[in-house]
């Protein structure tokens, strides 16, 4: 997302209204001091006002622009309940659904801890999280990055052996936000 204001609880929860148990944003009727004139409230209000707010991003996440600016759902909703923004949200879920903005599913996080909580990147070709073929010595090696550092984790003989180092590590480094597949 690109560089934007800040933004307040106070004022999103003036514009919105979050459900936590269903994580959806409905958009409040705004004031008449939030536009240029009474025609464009008027008109804002009676296409968005009881509304769903916000549509998927191509990569499956909620966005709702407010006053130009894109803003994440899962990020919104964190500030809509707990009154600030952390470095990163994360979606604590392993549903697959990015659009999952229920209160119970996000938590704070360091940029290293959401990267850990990555699903299993869809190149990966082995179907092991942190497991590669390394062809010169035609062996299998397990890597795993901390605060974008990689780490070598050895060669093994089978990818199960190296997959399980992974985990051995990824447990070890990044705790709850641990996730092996």
């Amino acid at each position: 997302m690109a560089k934007r204001k800040s933004i307040t609880q106070e004022y999103v929860r003036l514009i919105l209204n979050y459900d936590s148990d269903t994580g959806i944003f409905i958009w409040l009727t705004r004031p008449l001091e939030h536009f240029k004139n009474q025609h464009g409230c008027n008109i804002w209000n009676s296409k968005n006002s009881g509304k769903i707010a916000g549509s998927i991003d191509p990569d499956g996440y909620r966005v709702i622009r407010i006053n130009g600016s894109g803003w994440f759902a899962h990020r919104l909703a964190f500030l809509y309940v707990y009154g600030w923004l952390p470095d990163e949200v994360d979606h604590m879920n392993n549903n697959g659904n990015k659009d999952d903005n229920r209160i119970c599913n996000l938590r704070a996080a360091t940029t290293s801890q959401n990267q850990a909580n990555r699903k299993i990147s869809k190149n990966n070709k082995v179907g092991l999280k942190g497991v590669f073929f390394n062809k010169p010595n035609k062996k299998w090696t397990a890597r795993i990055t901390v605060n974008q550092k990689s780490i070598s984790l050895k060669y093994y003989d089978c990818p199960a052996a190296a997959h399980f180092a992974y985990q051995i590590a990824s447990d070890k480094y990044f705790g709850k936000y641990s996730r092996i597949f």
